[in-house]
């Protein structure tokens, strides 16, 4: 019973972000750096989770899932971090890793190192995107720190790649640990895994309300001098 609480909890989470950032992008007046991005990224992952559900309720495995939303999740979590970068030099060295992460997933594709069989994960191809996420997601956010000199917490981006760097680094290091054949032990990092899901939705949640926080100061009328 805890073990379906724990999957509920973290399929829920995952709506969470997508339903707040399809109000605020209804309500937007003007678009902000990589909101539209950071959409299509939420309706991905929420697409992928009921895929996984509804394979799991047929009997079917699933990992073939992974392998598909992993290209996906690198494609646009990059491109909207370029959007991020205050020099023109990070943001193409990102947009530049795309292709190459592209062209290394088809190559250990085609040499065999991984397949899209069922019941296989993509043991090479996802730890390698997640370590370059947290990276990407860390200098943007030290990034971030450094030129913003007060209320950095306004900043819907502080919150959005908080969540990233959380998420990525944390899946990083539990997915070091996956391949123990000791049951308890993946019962444990499953669970830690849905509770690290849950509060990086959350912390997306929040980035999500802090644009609608700082759409509605923009459209306030400045006062007279």
């Amino acid at each position: 019973m805890r073990n379906q609480a724990i999957i509920i909890c973290s399929s829920i989470s995952t709506l969470l972000p997508f339903l707040a950032s399809v109000m605020v992008f209804k309500l937007s007046m003007r678009p902000f750096k990589g909101l539209e991005i950071l959409l299509a990224f939420f309706t991905v992952g929420v697409i992928a989770e009921i895929a996984l559900h509804i394979l799991g309720s047929l009997g079917t495995q699933s990992a073939w899932v992974f392998h598909v939303f992993t290209l996906i999740e690198y494609f646009l979590v990059t491109s909207a971090l370029g959007c991020w970068q205050n020099k023109s030099t990070k943001s193409k060295l990102m947009r530049v890793s795309i292709p190459i992460y592209v062209l290394f997933y088809l190559l250990v594709k085609f040499i065999g190192l991984e397949n899209f069989e069922a019941g296989l994960f993509n043991i090479i191809t996802r730890p390698i995107a997640l370590l370059l996420l947290s990276i990407f997601a860390f200098l943007t956010l030290q990034d971030l720190w450094r030129h913003t000199p007060s209320n950095l917490t306004d900043d819907y981006r502080f919150w959005m790649l908080l969540a990233m760097v959380f998420y990525y680094s944390a899946s990083l290091v539990l997915f070091a640990f996956m391949f123990t054949r000791r049951q308890p032990v993946l019962i444990a990092l499953f669970k830690i895994h849905a509770v690290v899901n849950i509060i990086h939705n959350l912390l997306f949640t929040i980035g999500v309300f802090k644009v609608r926080a700082a759409q509605k100061v923009a459209l306030q009328p400045s006062s007279p001098s």
